[in-house]
């Protein structure tokens, strides 16, 4: 039973490890809309592997980034919601978020593409609307880096 569970889990295991930095391992970010916690991070999305960032139709980019976004009940299971939002620059340049849900096995998660420049601090505006909690706007800045390293 837990090498069917392990094996079950594994292509999700395998995303979350791809698209969470190190750091944000330690330091949980997330806010609470009612009784439901939405856990976010922003990437490059250098951090992707090629075969993740095809699995999901993500374009890799050394000024590109996905901010991710999973919603989770009080009880730890996944929660489905409507997510919008947008990013604006310090200059006021607006990008809009296009959220697209991705399902495997029990997980559900939010991802959306956004573009940057090296040092761009963004603003990001996004609204969560979980069934039979109040809508909520999660509001945060963000400080952007061009990676360099890829």
């Amino acid at each position: 039973m837990t090498k069917m569970i392990k094996i079950k889990y594994l292509p999700l295991i395998c995303f979350l490890l791809a698209v969470t930095p190190n750091s944000a391992i330690f330091a949980e970010q997330y806010f609470s809309v009612g009784t439901t916690k939405a856990h976010y991070v922003v990437l490059n999305t250098m951090f992707l592997t090629p075969k993740i960032a095809n699995q999901y139709g993500i374009a890799r980019g050394n000024d590109r980034a996905i901010i991710n976004i999973s919603l989770m009940s009080e009880s730890g299971t996944a929660q489905t919601g409507v997510l919008s939002g947008q990013v604006k620059n310090l200059l006021g340049q607006l990008q809009t978020l296009e959220f697209k849900e991705i399902v495997e096995n029990e997980a559900v998660y939010y991802i959306a593409p956004l573009v940057y420049t090296n040092r761009d601090t963004l603003k990001f505006e996004i609204n969560v609307l979980v069934p039979g909690q109040p809508e909520t706007m999660l509001e945060f800045r963000n400080r952007m880096y061009l990676n360099t390293d890829n």
